[in-house]
């Protein structure tokens, strides 16, 4: 650290980093305080009754030769408010609702990053504000209705960094997507891998099921054929490196001396567990992954097609079907009536009851004649908290309800399991998660989601009881609220063949009307309303704009 600098009202506070680099923080007070210290301001004010006096203080950040921004707040509202006429707009009967999807599509603004001209999203605030592959890529997918362009950025720059060679020092592969971007002090110095860094297996699939996705939004033929060398190494590095050892399922197993011992979206070193409350050895095929990498196959399909890459499409809809069989052998436990969250390195099944099969809802992968039997496992007392799904049933050794992924509440994961339940016909099921989260949402500040919150049953708590440290706002927490409404409206794209689907649309019991206005479905747009009277959902089409049949299914 240099010795802080005090000038004109200001005191500047810099550092030489090991990199080179020196780094400011300059810090101004308006109007300038009587005393100046790098540790206080000092104001002498005299206030007559019911007067007021502002103090202005700015703190503007200078990191080696890139010049600080300087953006007004005019510049801000402006910026804003032309972000907002390009989003899908909502308007709803229920005050609590309005202000969580407000507040979730300027969070998305606000947590959008522009790296060299193409927009993408980070992952979080504080701790996570860079560009993460899976974070950012679930976002995306949760705001494909209101904002397109946002998952094709995402897409875009990940693939910019998608991997080429082999490098265990970052678990860079060829075709790999990356985990996390790092460009402080300590990734410039190689104190950390972060370079990116690419310990995370489900980060490749899911790009791929973006990008099919995106396809069933946009029919954006260009765009697809821009990003389609990117999915073909991609789908070449499940197949070389993903499963690594020939058994038919990605797994991951660490390899960097820094790096991530679990590598899927709940990485913290004891996230994976027996029923027991041991520790799974590695490596570990978790069983969300495989319904990612099922449902990659699909959506990728459908682009192969598409741009005429029949035999690509053929092999992906063959593969996709030996998986989903084998899947459904060898990761059920018919004794607990559910999905084991992994196989080990034995190859045995992880038995621990999580949240993670409710993915696998979301995927599809699931076998339609068990879906049940895991929707009802899902909302039992040991993983419904009343708040929303934990990630570990309460009854295992290792349930710990501020523990990081063994007994937390997260909103994401809360979004794709409800999500998952409307896909498969569980309509009133994942309402009750909606209904859960959304009363959760209601004892957070702002109408905004936190990453995660504590599991503890709402029985037991008048409250839900925040994790001391978690992101607010979180980018994946976020979408969380945005996925709701396509999810009890059950609303799905098919660009391609110009229709928008309303499958069993069903409001929850405190909402009355929900209107989606400006819905962009490839060149078209349109206006819905959706609205309950008696128990019973109907859909209306308000306005529509372009080529676009809206085919409602009750």
């Amino acid at each position: 650290m240099l010795d802080p600098v005090l000038a004109d009202g200001q005191v500047t506070f810099a550092y030489e980093g090991r990199d080179g680099v020196r780094r400011e923080l300059e810090v101004g007070f308006e109007p300038h305080p009587k005393r100046l210290s790098h540790r206080q301001a000092t104001y002498a004010l005299k206030l007559g009754p019911r007067s007021a006096a502002s103090i202005e203080v700015s703190f503007l950040p200078r990191d080696g030769a890139h010049e600080p921004l300087h953006v007004t707040h005019d510049d801000l509202e402006r910026d804003y408010s032309n972000w907002r006429k390009t989003c899908t707009r909502f308007r709803t009967s229920n005050p609590q609702l309005q202000q969580y999807l407000d507040r979730a599509v300027l969070d998305l603004r606000m947590m959008q990053t522009d790296l060299d001209g193409t927009p993408a999203i980070d992952a979080g605030v504080p701790w996570f504000s860079t560009l993460f592959g899976r974070d950012s890529l679930i976002t995306a997918y949760q705001a494909l209705g209101v904002q397109p362009e946002l998952a094709k950025g995402t897409l875009t720059k990940l693939a910019e960094y998608q991997g080429t060679k082999v490098d265990d020092w970052r678990e860079e592969e060829p075709g790999k997507i990356l985990h996390e971007l790092r460009v402080g002090e300590l990734a410039a110095t190689g104190e950390i891998p972060h370079t990116p860094y690419y310990g995370s297996i489900d980060s490749t699939p899911l790009w791929l099921l973006i990008y099919g996705r995106v396809w069933m939004w946009t029919a954006d033929h260009a765009f697809a054929e821009k990003l389609w060398p990117h999915a073909e190494r991609a789908l070449a590095w499940i197949d070389d490196y993903g499963d690594f050892d020939g058994d038919g399922y990605v797994e991951y197993r660490k390899k960097s001396d820094s790096g991530l011992d679990n590598q899927g979206w709940k990485d913290s070193h004891d996230a994976i567990v027996h029923a027991d409350g041991s520790i799974a050895e590695s490596p570990i095929a978790l069983v969300e992954v495989q319904g990612y990498v099922y449902d990659a196959w699909r959506q990728v399909a459908r682009v192969a097609g598409a741009l005429g890459h029949t035999d690509v499409a053929e092999e992906l809809d063959r593969k996709a079907d030996r998986l989903k069989e084998r899947f459904n052998e060898d990761f059920w436990m018919p004794e607990a009536g559910y999905y084991a969250v992994a196989l080990d390195g034995n190859k045995q099944r992880v038995g621990s009851i999580t949240s993670n099969p409710g993915h696998c809802l979301w995927s599809r992968i699931i076998d339609p004649a068990r879906a049940g039997r895991v929707v009802r496992r899902l909302l039992a007392p040991d993983m419904s908290t009343g708040w929303g799904i934990r990630t570990l049933s309460e009854k295992n050794p290792a349930y710990d309800p501020i523990g990081y992924h063994t007994g937390s509440v997260w909103p994401h994961d809360n979004s794709l399991i409800a999500h998952g339940m409307k896909l498969m016909g569980f309509d009133d099921s994942a309402n009750k998660v909606i209904d859960q989260l959304s009363l959760s949402g209601a004892y957070f500040p702002a109408g905004r989601f936190p990453e995660l919150f504590c599991g503890f049953p709402r029985e037991e708590v008048p409250v839900p009881v925040e994790y001391p440290v978690a992101c607010r706002p979180q980018a994946w927490a976020t979408g969380a609220t945005l996925l709701m409404v396509r999810s009890y409206g059950g609303i799905s794209a098919d660009a391609p063949n110009r229709t928008l689907y309303i499958v069993r649309p069903t409001l929850p019991f405190w909402l009355a009307r929900s209107d989606i206005i400006g819905l962009c479905v490839g060149e078209a747009r349109v206006d819905l309303a959706i609205q309950s009277h008696d128990g019973a959902t109907g859909c209306q089409v308000l306005r529509k704009d372009g080529e676009l049949e809206v085919l409602i299914r009750y």
